[in-house]
């Protein structure tokens, strides 16, 4: 019963955006990759070159939460410094969590940004009950902002922290955060998810191309609230762009919201084709879809919640 409490305090904080019977669901969901190449860069993956027996892949540093089972005790009598023994079967990974956090995705009912982070939450959770190494970083206001990285089953929570001082604002950029991103070190041998509207005035193609040049294992979460792709107007409206303050004055006729749909899913199918020229996987995460509770959908659609 001890063990089940610390995780509820954690919880306590994110009431608004995060209900603790996710605890239970969250805590069965690990980080399979579907790179199966040994694509990982040595530190960051499984080797075949060293190994003390069987299950024996490489050490990494040891991180707060790491089994103390796991360390190298005799490593540790020669060098004076803790390391954590990997087994070939659980390659530690760099997990990069990308959230756009710009203006137009505090929109919505249910909000967009509050799922956004419900999602991160329950990856960032996989990632470390997958012994993987994960980080998150936020677009806001025109900056990426990072957390901390975080290694180790019993600090899988501790991103909930981070995720909850987030806060709306400023223009979607999207290759500028992609940009800023790479300039920073993401890189070849990571697994990277991007959680976003996508509502930028500019073309896809630039920043999905640096995705694809960093050489990761990439997904892109595309979130949509049900109101903007279904939405409930009809008659006179004014429409306001959050993020530039434009405003246009339309007559929500009913070919004019057939005409929006079109448009919106031939916008989906660009970024789906722009993502599958790339090796990047695509997947329309439409807020207030299942995907972060049971049985985890997208996660599951993804192929990284085994």
């Amino acid at each position: 019963m001890e063990r089940e409490a610390s995780p509820r305090r954690n919880f306590q904080p994110m009431h608004k955006w995060l209900e603790p019977e996710l605890l239970r669901h969250w805590d069965r969901l690990t980080l399979a990759s579907r790179r199966k190449d040994g694509g990982p860069p040595p530190g960051h993956g499984p080797s075949r070159r060293h190994g003390r027996s069987p299950s024996f892949a490489e050490h990494r540093p040891y991180a707060e939460g790491d089994d103390p089972r796991r360390v190298d005790w005799t490593l540790y009598g020669r060098l004076d410094r803790l390391f954590t023994k990997l087994s070939t079967d659980e390659g530690c990974r760099r997990v990069h969590l990308l959230l756009d956090a710009s203006r137009s995705m505090d929109t919505g009912s249910p909000g967009k940004l509050r799922y956004a982070r419900r999602l991160a939450a329950a990856l960032a959770c996989a990632g470390m009950n997958g012994h993987h190494r994960v980080q998150i970083h936020v677009w806001s206001d025109g900056r990426l902002s990072s957390s901390p990285p975080w290694a180790g089953k019993s600090r899988r929570f501790s991103p909930l922290a981070f995720l909850d001082l987030i806060q709306a604002g400023g223009p979607t950029r999207m290759t500028a955060m992609m940009a800023e991103f790479l300039r920073r070190g993401g890189g070849r041998g990571n697994l990277v998810a991007v959680l976003s509207d996508w509502l930028d005035p500019d073309s896809p193609e630039k920043a999905l191309g640096l995705l694809a040049a960093s050489g990761s294992e990439t997904y892109l979460f595309h979130v949509l609230s049900p109101d903007e792709l279904d939405p409930a107007l009809e008659g006179d409206c004014r429409l306001v762009d959050l993020e530039d303050g434009a405003e246009h004055r339309v007559a929500a006729t009913p070919s004019l919201l057939a005409r929006y749909r079109e448009t919106l899913a031939g916008f989906q199918d660009r970024l789906r084709a722009g993502c599958r020229r790339r090796g990047i996987v695509f997947l329309a995460a439409p807020a207030g879809d299942a995907a972060v509770f049971p049985p985890g959908a997208p996660l599951r659609r993804a192929g990284l919640s085994g």
